[in-house]
């Protein structure tokens, strides 16, 4: 992999972190534990991924004068990175007296192995730096192959406990915890890729102490499996908090459409009205209310009503009543034909504001916008349908 994406990689669990660091703060005594794991273990994780890189992994060697030690710091932090990712879950699933013994019993289990590499690598002593290619330089060379295949067996035990405690335990999540499950299946799925990329590291060095070439699986394919998981995990550690808020989402974007789609419909009706006083026109003062698509609707309805307002002295109901029977005739549901009456009325009225005519009748009994008998259900439904009936009949030919 190139190291972009070690980086990369290396920045999913500080995200995480980022993520749960306040919670670690601010959690109750019984989670603090866990989240505090999770976030040792993203540092890890972080690290591991970081040093991984063939920049971090030759600059570091050259740092230190010790040629390959990076390799031994990616492993360690590595196995960290396993080991607190168990104690987490240990602490999520069981009560804190057995997540205590749990954590002492991987503490020794994991603090033996970190010995036993750091033994073997020094009794080793690598002679020259092989950061991308290490298994393969030295897979069959005394301490250092027994290094790599105690580190992946270690590696890739410990991985596929985290997945076998995170399925199994996905199983028996009460219906109360909906969105625990999923979290527990995907966090099992993210922490498989791991697994197998330590398994085939495994593969790879046992090969190669037998004699048959598979460095291009522990030095190529290997590598790549292990970022796959990565945001997989990430959602599926997250995905209690925030799972429960996608009906609300889904809620608001459903919300956003419909202003969006009314507001565009009312559009013809507010460019047909605004001549009544287009200095009733609304001009946003602050940056908030010009994206805000809630408040610009607000003000193309109230402006709309204003408008219509200012028209009552002019609109005849005579007409409305007129334009609505022609609308039934037509076979138009009585919403349809009672929209098309009211454009057609608007049309006249702002027709006859024009050559100052005003129908005979008073304004109270024309000022539509409050009229109990409009048969819609909301003010802005019912402008809705005027804007859409509007646009019909400009569209429509007109009779020769």
């Amino acid at each position: 992999m190139s190291n972009a994406l070690y980086l990369l990689c290396g920045l999913g669990p500080l995200l995480l972190l980022a993520y749960k660091f306040r919670a670690a703060i601010l959690a109750p005594t019984r989670y603090k534990p866990m989240i505090q794991a999770i976030c040792i273990g993203s540092v890890c994780a972080g690290i591991s991924f970081a040093l991984a890189s063939p920049a971090a992994g030759t600059f570091f060697n050259t740092l230190t004068g010790i040629p390959s030690v990076t390799v031994l710091f990616v492993y360690l932090f590595g196995l960290l990175w396993v080991c607190f990712s168990q104690i987490s879950v240990a602490y999520w699933r069981h009560p804190p007296e057995k997540a205590w013994r749990v954590t002492r019993r991987l503490s020794v289990v994991y603090l033996a192995v970190i010995t036993g590499e750091v033994t073997l690598f020094v009794l080793g002593a690598p002679t020259a730096s092989h950061h991308v290619d290490f298994t393969s330089a030295f897979a069959a060379t005394p301490y250092l192959g027994e290094l790599l295949l105690l580190h992946f067996t270690a590696y890739t035990i410990g991985v596929t406990a985290v997945v076998n405690s995170c399925w199994q335990w996905a199983k028996s999540t009460p219906d109360s915890q909906r969105w625990l499950r999923p979290g527990l299946r995907l966090i099992a799925l993210g922490a498989l890729f791991p697994a197998v990329h330590g398994l085939v590291f495994l593969v790879s060095v046992l090969g190669m102490r037998f004699g048959i070439d598979l460095s291009y699986w522990g030095v190529v394919v290997a590598p790549r499996i292990a970022g796959l998981g990565v945001p997989v995990g990430l959602v599926g550690m997250t995905i209690a908090v925030w799972g429960p808020r996608i009906p609300l989402l889904r809620q608001r974007i459903s919300r956003y459409l419909g202003d969006r789609r009314d507001y565009r419909e009312l559009r013809v009706l507010w460019h047909v009205l605004r001549p009544v006083e287009p200095k009733m026109v609304h001009q946003p003062q602050r940056l908030r209310d010009r994206l805000s698509l809630r408040t610009r609707l607000l003000w193309r309805l109230m402006e709309i009503h204003d408008w219509l307002h200012q028209l009552g002295p002019y609109r005849d109901p005579q007409l409305l009543t007129v334009a609505a029977q022609r609308g039934q005739a037509d076979g138009l549901s009585a919403e349809d034909s009672m929209a098309r009456a009211e454009a057609a009325e608007i049309r006249a009225a702002i027709e006859a504001k024009h050559t100052g005519i005003r129908a005979d009748v008073a304004t109270e009994q024309v000022d539509a916008p409050t009229n109990t008998k409009r048969a819609f259900a909301s003010e802005r439904a019912r402008l809705v349908l005027i804007s859409r009936a509007i646009a019909e009949l400009s569209s429509s030919p007109k009779p020769a």
